[in-house]
């Protein structure tokens, strides 16, 4: 007797059958989800293998088809123990791991190892289908190879398994309710190991049978670059899968979207070349498997760019010794794509090698070997990193320049040159070519040196010459000349005459040297005393000069020669006199007063050892006040003068003959007084305002105040000028210590002493004030350092006031941000803040207004739970006594995707509409007419669920109850795990009871 298992649930459809399992293929590339999604579309699943036996029944044939499939297998990371199962939900109980599993991903089956392996579920793979039919007919040995529709046509499977090789195939007119089996047609055509195909493009047609290849053929494998031109590319991939023994070839087809070039070709095996191109461009190609120039694969597809076109010919157009400058044309075909130029360049001679960018057509390249032969290629490259082929060009540097030339010997008609050698050209073959010329008589000429040194003759005498030396290679490379400029010596001055004699100085003059006329000239004087061995020289672009600096009552000789710019110099004339004693050296003003002054004065120059004294006079012209006296030595103090008064005073040096120097001379005003007693007026945190008193017996004089500030902890200083007696001074550093100086000023610059003060200017204001957190009964602030304040003491002090509770309270914080606590619920605060100094002094406060969230509802209870509503009520949130408020009331469920939203005036609420048996969370939150809200209070719940009854029928294949047993446990197993997973979210049962029946029924079971 049969045992017949009825399983109570939720409404859902499951039939099993007791008829082998059948396996097939897609032919298709698709990922895990969308193989999976094929196969339940034609009653069917991914493959599963949860005994050895099944493993073996898909082992024997997957055999005989090589390639890697997706199987269904996938990692459940849902699942609390993040586990491996099948696509029907089963643990793997049973595994064929060719490695054990490690990570997440989806399972596939390798047929040459025969084992299981992990994939990335996106990647396009063949995979396998399992299924079971139920087909009529006599013969139980027969089997069904599921349908597939591609394009039209349905397939319908037809194989050989009677014992005496007949082939036996399925016909429908309307699939899959009336399919028949019977004998094939074109018996005669059918091998008896292989599979044939029924193809019908409409009901009324009649089937046509032949191999199962007019399926889709399967695409190509990987696409592989064997080649990639500028416009052309070559390309290979793998031969389709399963299509050994069959005719068909492959249809190309390729598209750039930026040039919008399309194009289309076939080829007859995996390879080929595609040409015409656009240079730089993205093309796609797509290949896919075509027979009988009808059916088409899905396509096999590549993206890559084609390389950018060669740049144009290259042009020089600099060549140094050094560097050089190159351009060339643009790249052809490539206008509107974006490119830059790579160029490289190398020296085999030196092995000098380098590279650079450029993003246009030119360059200029520099560091080069002087005289050397340099290869240079430039390659048009893209954002992707592809080039062209180069464009190339071979060249020498300029040899370097001659070193510095010196001029060894001048004659009156040679010179003797030599220079260094050129710069970098160790190793190098080079000679020096020397050409010259001389402009005034046009006389030219050139010759060739091996070394850095010649002797050039037979020059014209007191002439200008221009010499330019280049290094030569045997290429004929010549550098950029090193140049020299002299002169041949000239003739000797004419007779010298004095024309002045002075203490320190004497004017000279002399006739023009002979046969120098048109060419250009100066003289050189030279001068020396024997007494004070001092000696002298110096240059006159005529012919007179004023010779100074001399000592005093001293014979001295004076030799003139004709100077060419050149240096060269004739034989001197020569004149021999006595200076004048000298004046007293400069005059120092050691102290000036409002009634005296002191003075000192440098010695007379070249008087050491000579007696002397010194006659001092003075004068103000504006009081008519005069005087004079004599100082045996170089100081003298000179009391009751006029206070701010301009003096003059003379000082000349008297030798015992009576002869005296011309006069030192300095005029300057006596001080003012200073200013009067300081007072502040003002104190900011940048600025302070100063006042004082007028200084006294200044009336009806002209004056001004200088004033100077300084902070020594900062470094800041800073002066200003007040016409009259107060200033406002800004830009001051902020709580931090000045001292002020303020002098009066008269406009010669004379100054009096200063009058000082010291004062502190006030901390600046904090910055911005920041809202870290609110909560119901606290706030967290933060706010900006005050302004120019870095690395002085201070804290800042915070006070806080609610004007409806009349809640006051004030802190200090050390640094910039402070919690506030045990504030009033959904109140608003003000918040003042100020910086404080150790001194005692404040800033202006920074401010901020805000209101505290109002607090949590209190918890909530369940009144009333039914099927499509709830009703629930809480408790008032604590500490909003006297305070407006209202709830808002959301709610939602995942599984149905269901929310709403409410407003509760009160503390309770209905909720109808609800989806029965489902899971529902509520919060709850206070909200204040401010917008602000408390944190919500939650809860989560079911409704009552609405009964539906569903009837699984289940007919054992055996009569030993413990074998049912087994099978009834196995179906309940997999039935539960379905359920689990299909209705996660809502509430469900399950209930079984067994009823034994004689035969197995169509019909739904009565309940029991």
């Amino acid at each position: 007797m049969e045992k017949v298992v009825a399983l109570l649930a939720v409404a859902l459809t499951v039939s099993v059958d007791c008829t082998s399992k059948e396996f097939f293929q897609t032919g298709l590339l698709l990922n895990w989800t969308e193989s999976m999604e094929t196969c339940r579309q034609n009653f069917a699943e991914l493959v599963t293998m949860q005994s050895e036996e099944e493993y073996q029944q898909f082992l024997s044939y997957i055999k005989l088809y090589e390639g890697v499939y997706w199987i269904g297998l996938q990692f459940n990371s849902i699942n609390i123990n993040n586990t491996w199962e099948w696509v029907n939900g089963n643990p793997t109980t049973y595994s064929h791991w060719d490695v054990p599993p490690t990570g997440a991903g989806c399972g596939a089956f390798n047929s040459s190892s025969g084992g299981w392996f992990i994939l990335n579920c996106s990647y396009r793979l063949m995979s396998v289908c399992q299924g079971i039919i139920t087909v009529g007919g006599n013969d139980p040995g027969k089997k069904c190879v599921f349908p597939f529709y591609y394009e039209g046509y349905r397939y319908i499977g037809c194989t050989t398994v009677n014992n005496n090789n007949i082939p036996w195939c399925a016909t429908t007119t309307d699939y899959p309710k009336d399919m028949k089996w019977g004998n094939c047609p074109f018996t005669d055509r059918m091998d008896s190991k292989e599979l044939w195909c029924a193809t019908v493009s409409s009901y009324d047609e009649d089937p046509k049978w032949g191999f199962c290849t007019t399926l889709d053929p399967t695409p190509p494998r990987e696409i592989s670059v064997d080649s990639v031109g500028d416009d052309s590319v070559s390309l290979s991939w793998g031969r389709p899968v399963g299509m050994d023994g069959f005719q068909y070839s492959f249809n190309i087809t390729y598209s750039c979207s930026f040039w919008g070039h399309s194009g289309s070709t076939s080829a007859p095996s995996n390879s080929i070349v595609i040409s015409n191109l656009r240079s730089g461009s993205e093309y796609v190609f797509n290949i896919t498997t075509v027979q009988d120039t009808v059916s088409q694969s899905t396509p096999a597809s590549i993206s890559l760019y084609t390389k950018p076109s060669q740049p144009g010919e290259i042009s020089v157009d600099f060549v140094g010794d050094d560097s050089v400058s190159l351009s060339w044309g643009s790249p052809v075909s490539m206008d509107g794509v974006q490119y830059s130029f790579n160029i490289t360049y190398s020296c085999s001679f030196w092995g000098h090698n380098g590279s650079t960018i450029a993003p246009s057509n030119s360059i200029v390249i520099s560091n080069l070997r002087s005289g050397s032969e340099y290869v240079f290629n430039i390659t048009t490259v893209q954002d992707t990193g592809s080039q062209s082929t180069p464009a190339s060009i071979s060249l020498y540097t300029k040899p370097s320049q001659p070193g510095e030339i010196s001029v060894d010997f001048v004659g009156d008609d040679s010179v003797s040159l030599s220079w260094g050698r050129p710069a970098g050209m160790d190793g190098v073959q080079y000679s020096f070519n020397i050409t010259y010329s001389c402009s005034f008589w046009g006389h030219n000429g050139s010759t060739i040196a091996p070394s850095n040194s010649i002797v050039i003759s037979n020059l014209r005498s007191g002439s200008e010459y221009v010499f330019n030396i280049t290094t030569v290679q045997d290429t004929g490379s010549q550098s950029t000349p090193a140049s020299i400029s002299l002169y041949t010596k000239p003739s000797q001055p004419g007779e010298i005459s004095v024309d002045f004699v002075g203490d320190d100085s004497v004017s000279l003059s002399w006739g023009s040297p002979v046969s120098m006329d048109g060419v250009q000239y100066s003289f050189n004087i030279t001068y020396s005393c024997s007494f004070w061995g001092h000696n002298g020289s110096t240059i006159a672009p005529s012919n007179s000069i004023v010779i100074s600096n001399l000592r005093s009552g001293s014979e001295y000789v004076f030799n003139i020669t004709t100077v060419q710019d050149t240096g060269s110099q004739s034989t001197p004339a020569s004149i021999s006199l006595y200076t004048k004693p000298s004046q007293p050296g400069e005059i120092s003003v050691d102290f000036v007063g409002d009634d005296s002054v002191s003075l000192s004065w440098g010695r007379p120059a070249g008087m050491d050892g000579v007696q002397y004294s010194f006659n001092i006079t003075y004068s103000c012209s504006f009081w008519g006040h005069n005087g004079s006296t004599i100082a045996p030595s170089n100081s003298i103090v000179i009391s009751n003068l006029r206070s701010g008064s301009e003096y003059v005073f003379n000082i000349t040096t008297v030798q015992d003959t009576g002869s005296q120097s011309t006069p030192a001379s300095i005029s300057l005003y006596t001080n003012p007084t200073p200013p009067g007693e300081i007072s502040v007026d003002f104190v900011g945190d940048d600025s302070v305002s100063l006042s004082w008193g007028s200084p006294a017996g200044m009336d009806g004089v002209q004056y001004s105040f200088n004033i100077t500030y300084s902070c020594s902890f900062w470094g800041h200083n800073g002066s200003t000028i007040a016409p009259s007696n107060s200033i406002v001074i800004s830009n001051l550093r902020s709580g931090s210590e000045y001292v002020f100086n303020i002098t009066t000023v008269q406009d010669t610059g004379s100054q009096s002493t200063p009058a000082s003060i010291s004062l502190y200017t006030k901390p600046s204001q904090p910055g911005e004030i920041s809202v870290d957190f609110v909560g119901d009964d606290s706030v967290s602030l933060s706010w900006g350092r005050p302004a120019g304040m870095d690395g002085v003491q201070y804290s800042f002090n915070i006070t806080y006031s609610c004007s409806f509770w009349g809640h006051n309270g004030s802190t200090i914080a050390p640094s910039n941000s402070i919690v506030i606590s045990n504030l009033r619920s959904g109140s608003e605060y003000v918040f003042n803040i100020t910086t404080v100094q150790d001194t005692g002094s404040q800033s202006t406060p920074a401010s901020i207004s805000l209101y505290t969230k109002p607090s949590q509802p209190g918890e909530i209870s369940v009144d009333f739970v039914g099927d499509d509503s709830v009703s629930l009520s809480w408790g008032s949130p604590v500490s909003m006594d006297g305070v407006q408020y209202s709830f808002n009331i959301t709610y939602s469920c995942s599984f149905w995707g269901h929310n709403g939203s409410t407003i509760a005036p009160s503390n309770s609420i209905v909720f109808s509409n609800l989806r029965s048996g489902s899971e529902y969370v509520f919060n709850i939150t206070t909200v204040q007419d401010t917008g602000s809200q408390s944190t919500p209070a939650s809860i989560s719940l079911y409704t009552k669920p609405k009964e539906k009854r569903f009837y699984l029928k289940f007919v054992c294949s055996s009569t030993e109850p413990s074998a049912c047993e087994k099978e009834k446990q196995k179906v309940q197993q997999e039935f539960e795990a379905r359920l689990a997973k299909q209705l996660k979210g809502l509430y469900w049962k399950l209930n079984w009871k067994e009823k034994e029946v004689k035969e197995c029924i169509d019909g739904p079971e009565e309940d029991v």
